[in-house]
């Protein structure tokens, strides 16, 4: 099977290893946030069971005044029904499952366009086009990024992959070294650019 090279299809596996970095971000991020929600919200359904029986002698008993247990109990029923409005209306874990999806999908693609490449960066010319079909059918059946989310996310692929780059050169060196680095490399180059 001969070998060629193909730009589309370069373009196409960069674009597919840039969206699975970005929609592995998004993941991560939506995660957290479910995760933070539900937290908060156990926090205070188990606040609210400790303190249902209790009576005024408790509170003195550990050094609150009862008008300032109430507060707390107020307070802590706010925050606990902001939480779960928030939970409702944003859906953080809906966001986290679709873009774990993708992440899964793309993930798969990545791994063909991988087994069809040669060590030189060519491709096998009789599998251009299942690459292009699966490429195609994949990207359109995730989730999209948000547009207001697309250019911070690609520059911390593009860090990342600067990141990986640098760590392979400098295997010894600390992470927040090796960050630290390419800081001052991305200011020297954007004063120097024109």
């Amino acid at each position: 099977m001969p070998y060629i090279e193909n730009k589309e299809i370069a373009r196409k596996y960069r674009v597919l290893k840039q969206t699975l970095s970005m929609h592995t971000f998004l993941s991560h991020n939506y995660k957290f946030k479910a995760t933070l929600v539900d937290v908060a919200l156990l926090i205070c359904a188990t606040t609210f069971c400790a303190t249902t029986f209790v009576g005024d002698e408790f509170y003195s008993m550990i050094g609150v005044d009862i008008r300032n247990s109430k507060l707390i109990l107020g307070s802590i029923s706010i925050i606990a029904f902001l939480a779960s409005i928030i939970s409702l209306r944003i859906d953080w874990k809906g966001l986290y499952t679709n873009h774990n999806n993708a992440v899964e999908k793309i993930t798969n693609v990545v791994a063909l366009f991988r087994e069809f490449q040669s060590n030189e960066g060519f491709w096998h010319e009789d599998k251009i086009k299942i690459l292009n079909n699966n490429y195609n059918i994949t990207m359109s059946n995730v989730i999209s990024i948000p547009a207001n989310k697309f250019v911070k996310l690609k520059t911390k692929h593009l860090r990342k992959i600067a990141l990986s780059k640098l760590a392979d050169q400098y295997p010894e060196s600390t992470l927040f070294m090796l960050k630290i680095r390419i800081n001052i490399s991305a200011i020297l180059k954007l004063f120097k650019s024109k």
